[in-house]
């Protein structure tokens, strides 16, 4: 999801250098809400502790 929002207004853009994709990435991080980036954290929480109680096994894809 995270990913997504931050390259979803650049998804045609080539990048040449490694400078140009860390600007881009630097650029649109900062166009992102702290709510947005605090659900986004909070997401990754409950799918880490899914992952842990199955062992490392496969787990359902949650939403927000």
């Amino acid at each position: 999801m995270l990913f997504g929002m931050l390259f979803s207004s650049k998804h045609n853009q080539k990048f040449t250098t490694v400078d140009q994709l860390k600007q881009v990435i630097v650029e649109e991080w900062n166009k992102l809400s702290q709510r947005f980036i605090d659900r986004s954290i909070d997401e990754w929480r409950r799918r880490l502790t899914q992952v842990v109680q199955q062992q490392g096994g496969h787990i359902e894809h949650m939403t927000v």
